[in-house]
């Protein structure tokens, strides 16, 4: 009886050891995409960033009265 009840805590302590494992593997690949998609949102915030700067300097004021710019 002592044994059975050994072998079945051990398996339970395996199969919880395994559950850990694959949920640290899950939490790092999630990890791994957030910070991929926090990335992605810095570099598309930087280019909306730039392209609104580049609008303002190449077109609304590009050159002051009379030429190719709004004012």
């Amino acid at each position: 009886m002592f044994e059975f009840l050994n072998r079945l805590l051990q398996q339970n302590i395996e199969q919880q050891e395994q559950q850990t494992n694959e949920l640290e593997s899950l939490n790092r690949l999630t990890e791994n995409y957030a910070n991929e998609a926090m990335h992605q949102a810095e570099n598309a915030a930087n280019f909306a960033e730039d392209s609104l700067n580049n609008f303002f300097d190449n077109n609304m004021f590009g050159g002051g009265f009379g030429d190719n710019g709004m004012f």
